[in-house]
């Protein structure tokens, strides 16, 4: 009887340390997720530009959708191109409207705890990370209005505090 008392003293010790890096190994796939969407937003955006002298923009008010699939659309409203997201990752993409010269996007998976964004001001990516950020979706307002030749995720912009990643 004390043999299995130990036992179970021993799994319930392992699971004690187990489950909380079990958690924090989910969010980090989770984090990898949306950035790794980011990064393909960010190499379709450039590759277009590098051809039509103008950035795309997302019609749908934002960022996304129930078949993971996000729509690119011109300055005609003509889709261009597509983005298939990872399950449960919001996309948000801002283009200085009527100029269509620079942009912002934002990405963030439901789960994860970092929003991550980037824009062709700026080399590389950005990130706000947080412990409260888990469980919350991707708003418009998370991502900052795009200015051209200016550096738009700063500490604050989008109500977060963006350092580079």
């Amino acid at each position: 009887m004390i043999e299995l008392l130990i036992v179970i003293a021993i799994i319930a010790i392992l699971a004690a340390i187990a489950i909380p890096q079990f958690a924090k190994y989910r969010i980090r796939a989770f984090n990898q997720a949306a950035l790794s969407d980011l990064r393909v937003a960010v190499m379709t955006e450039e590759l277009y530009a590098s051809e039509n002298g103008e950035f795309l923009y997302i019609r749908t008010r934002g960022f996304w959708a129930p078949t993971g699939t996000v729509n690119l659309w011109d300055r005609h409203n003509r889709k261009v191109d597509q983005i298939n997201l990872s399950k449960g990752v919001y996309l948000y993409i801002r283009t200085d409207r009527g100029v269509y010269s620079t942009y912002t996007a934002v990405t963030k998976h439901r789960y994860g705890d970092s929003y991550f964004g980037a824009e062709p001001d700026a080399q590389g990516y950005f990130f706000a990370k947080k412990a409260s950020y888990v469980g919350k979706r991707l708003r418009r307002r998370d991502c900052p209005r795009p200015h051209p030749g200016v550096v738009d995720f700063v500490s604050g912009a989008g109500g977060h505090n963006w350092q580079k990643y």
